[in-house]
């Protein structure tokens, strides 16, 4: 019981220190440990944590597997029924993971949102093999303004179209004026339809 109960409280504080676990163990329990066995503890407490984590995102595979075989047209439903409109953004992951995840989302014909892919290799195969069709390119690219996006897309496919997040833009435009009656402004202007 006091071992589920430490370990609860250990997950939901993940930057526990060797003091703080003293502490703990003090007041909730009312003994004392030395600080050898405080560290062994929370060092076996952050495996048991992070293992099973680590165990989840090895069947990621497994689980994306599954979903193509019994749904295997999930990859033609991108191509047959979204807009020609594609939103790129890519984050860095930091812990065990540390690794970069790049994601396409499109919109099919009832603005639901459509994920393409997740990786720097299904994007080259999106914009290489799947999206082309042999002689034009006929979709638009969005992005959140980093320098190296773009130049990276248009050394892929040349002759592309590709535009910005409207926060983004408000962003950049708010570092030299700051005046909501510009954001209003702006904001009406992404908002407003063109035939």
């Amino acid at each position: 019981m006091k071992s589920r109960q430490w370990m609860n409280w250990r997950i939901t504080h993940p930057e526990l220190t060797v003091k703080e676990a003293g502490q703990f163990f003090r007041e909730e329990y009312d003994i004392n440990i030395n600080e050898t066995n405080i560290y062994r503890c929370i060092v076996k407490a952050r495996e048991w944590i992070e293992g099973s984590e680590k165990a989840h995102y090895s069947l990621l595979r497994d689980y994306e597997f599954e979903i193509l075989r019994y749904n295997p047209s999930l990859t033609k439903g991108f191509l047959g029924g979204c807009q020609h409109f594609i939103c790129l953004d890519g984050a860095f992951f930091k812990g065990y993971c540390g690794a970069k995840l790049l994601i396409a989302i499109g919109q099919d014909a009832n603005n639901h949102i459509y994920p393409y892919c997740r990786n720097k290799r299904q994007l080259e195969v999106l914009l290489q093999e799947d999206l082309r069709d042999g002689t034009s390119f006929e979709f638009s690219f969005m992005s959140d303004q980093r320098k190296c996006l773009i130049p990276a897309l248009q050394e892929v496919m040349s002759g592309l179209h590709y535009r910005f997040c409207s926060r983004h833009i408000w962003q950049n435009f708010a570092k030299q004026w700051n005046v909501k009656k510009f954001k209003i402004v702006l904001f009406s202007c992404a908002k407003a339809i063109t035939p």
